[in-house]
């Protein structure tokens, strides 16, 4: 077996070239070219303008290793340095031509994004390392500062610069004109790691309709850094940044791929290890990954994905396909302008455990079309801009455990079918989708603003076997402006799958079956246009949580529009969650669930007396808990 080498790559280096000749490279896709299995190419500092492309496969044994060295900034850039000839137009305003032999194959200012909100192209600018925003039109242009144009031909920019910035000549432009950035020239290689790079500035493309097999609608999931249908690869303490696209993919990429090669059997992929990396302020996406089985996402910072403000679907800070067997953990996503986590189209033995989402603008943590079993514990999600919590719809077989729920802008939690759709089951063929099996147990809510719990009407076929309880169930102070009570639940009609006078004739039948007289009943045409039950009405008519507590706290003092005078608060900067009295959340017992038999900061329950949510161990009185990732 040939002797493991180190190549070394230092654009500064004495002798430095792309020569194989012992001494440094110059460009990391040299040395690349060479590498074999055992192989380690060591980066020394520098900004390296290309495409990193390897060509080779590790083994299990002799991975290939593409590394910084140690304490050294290397940073791998899809942009290049735009000097142009500048036209003043007027104040701060300049207009250069596009050149550069880099444009002449693929012009990423002519390329549209598809499905944003106005006229923006996969082209970026950054002037002195600051991202700045494409205009819808002239007159946004002009009163914009740090904003761009390109004209209809693709051949002119035209850029409000920074106020700071007196003369253009003076900045520092890049523009981007990659479409990958670390990316094997073959698809499939094998047993790769990726260790401690920065790797930014790519021009690429939302992941739309990747699975189609008309080429002209397929858009593949193409990262800025991407496995290219590979298997066994670890990415760790990576910064991957400002793709117009996707940061990194890791699955099959799709029915197409950018360069026409054909897909290896889609067994083989996945098996990939993702530790330990920032991936923030990218356009769409931060990880996705169709077909990615058995990968492991694990104590990643996710931060500001979808900038360019994408629309569903495929937009999540982390979104996965066929994602068999998968884990996702101990990673902290904040300020995403997207999902947190959206697990899609099969999902069978996933885990989602011990993830912090804070103030992401969808839902903290999304399953969708699947039969699990799928087990979501040990989270927090707090702040959701628009969404709930935890939603899920077209999806069976999920349990969601020891969560903290927190002041999210829908339901804590919320079950729905919506669609007529068929997936695939672990047996083999297809079943229709549905919302069955579902279990919500030992979680902690908060102040969610539409309530609690929302779960489908039950049919006895798409919809059945849906429990909930030993949740504890704490609500603000002070009653929302809807004036609909402190404790919200809701039956919902799964997308129109169930009429409304079905619920209603529903909660009807429950409330005479427990006896409650007439005039406490509800005037049930009026309450459909509000169908909300109160924990009383929820246990009637679903059975559920019959052992979770729901303390009201005084109505005479409140804070941050949450609950009683710091009784319960959550800080979204530092951050921290915080208990005035530990007897909030101890006063409660709930029963040992297998598979949660550790908590956020994985120390183990106690089995003698496990509480509800994310914390196991308090001390008495005052509790803050400081969250940050594993």
């Amino acid at each position: 077996m040939p002797t493991a080498r180190t190549l070394e790559v230092n654009q500064n280096g004495i002798g430095a070239s792309d020569n194989d000749d012992g001494k440094p490279f110059v460009t990391i896709r040299a040395a690349a070219r060479l590498a074999r299995a055992g192989d380690t190419v060591l980066v020394h500092a520098g900004i390296y303008r290309e495409r990193v492309a390897p060509i080779h496969s590790g083994t299990p044994n002799a991975p290939i290793t593409y590394r910084a060295a140690d304490d050294e900034t290397v940073i791998i850039k899809g942009s290049e340095i735009w000097q142009p000839e500048w036209r003043p137009v007027t104040g701060h305003i300049y207009e250069g031509k596009l050149n550069g032999e880099w444009l002449q194959e693929f012009n990423p200012f002519t390329v549209n994004c598809v499905r944003t909100f106005g006229n923006h192209h996969i082209g970026q600018v950054f002037v002195n390392g600051l991202l700045l925003r494409e205009a819808d039109h002239r007159q946004s242009l002009q009163r914009t500062p740090s904003s761009w144009m390109v004209d209809e031909k693709g051949a002119r920019l035209t850029i409000n610069f920074p106020e700071a910035i007196r003369d253009p000549q003076d900045a520092c432009v890049e523009i981007t004109v990659r479409r990958y950035v670390f990316a094997p020239s073959i698809r499939g290689l094998a047993y790769i790691k990726v260790q401690g790079l920065i790797i930014e500035h790519c021009a690429n493309q939302l992941p739309s309709g990747f699975y189609h097999r008309n080429r002209a609608a397929c858009n593949p999931q193409a990262g800025a850094l991407s496995t290219r249908s590979g298997n066994h690869w670890t990415i760790e303490k990576c910064t991957i940044r400002y793709a117009a696209g996707l940061g990194l993919d890791c699955g099959y990429e799709g029915e197409y791929d950018l360069e026409n090669q054909p897909s290896p059997d889609r067994a083989t992929i996945g098996w990939h290890l993702i530790r330990n990396n920032v991936v923030s302020d990218n356009g769409c996406g931060g990880i996705a990954g169709a077909g990615a089985q058995y990968t492991q996402v694990i104590g990643n910072i996710f931060e500001r994905n979808n900038y360019l403000k994408y629309t569903p679907p495929e937009i999540g800070a982390v979104k996965f396909h066929f994602f068999i067997g998968g884990l996702i953990e101990g990673n902290f996503f904040r300020d995403n302008d997207c999902y947190a986590v959206w697990l899609d189209n099969v999902y069978r033995h996933a885990r989602v455990t011990r993830n912090i989402c804070i103030n992401n603008q969808k839902e903290g943590i999304f399953c969708e079309m699947g039969v699990g079993p799928c087990l979501v514990d040990n989270n927090i999600v707090a702040y959701t801009r628009n969404g709930a919590g935890i939603y899920i719809h077209d999806a069976s077989g999920v349990t969601v455990s020891h969560n903290l729920l927190f002041a999210n802008a829908h339901f804590g939690v919320y079950m729905r079918p919506v669609t007529e759709r068929n997936v695939g089951a672990e047996s083999g063929g297809r079943v229709p989708v549905g919302s069955s099996h579902q279990r919500v147990i030992n979680n902690v809510f908060i102040d969610n603003y539409r309530g609690h719990i929302s779960m489908a009407l039950e049919d006895g076929q798409r919809t059945h076997d849906n429990r909930s309880d030993y949740n504890l169930f704490i609500n603000g102070v002070f009653p929302h402006w809807e004036g609909l009570g402190l404790h919200k639940f809701n039956i919902n009609n799964g997308n129109g799958f169930v009429r409304d006078e079905e619920i209603a004739t529903a909660l009807r039948r429950a409330l005479e079956k427990h006896r409650v007289p007439a005039e406490l009943q509800p005037n049930y045409e009026l309450w459909q246009q509000t169908p909300y039950l109160s924990l009383d009405w929820w246990r009637k008519m679903t059975g559920n949580d019959v052992h979770s507590p729901a303390p009201l706290l005084s109505r005479e003092k409140w804070e941050d529009g949450a609950v009683q005078e710091g009784a319960a608060n959550f800080s979204c900067r530092t951050p921290y969650f915080e208990v005035r009295h530990d007897s909030l959340i101890t006063q409660m017992q709930c029963p040992r669930d297998q598979g949660s038999e550790y908590d956020l900061f994985g120390a183990p329950r106690n089995t003698d007396h496990v509480f509800p949510g994310p914390f196991q161990h308090f001390k008495p009185g005052h509790n803050r808990f400081l969250l940050s990732i594993a």
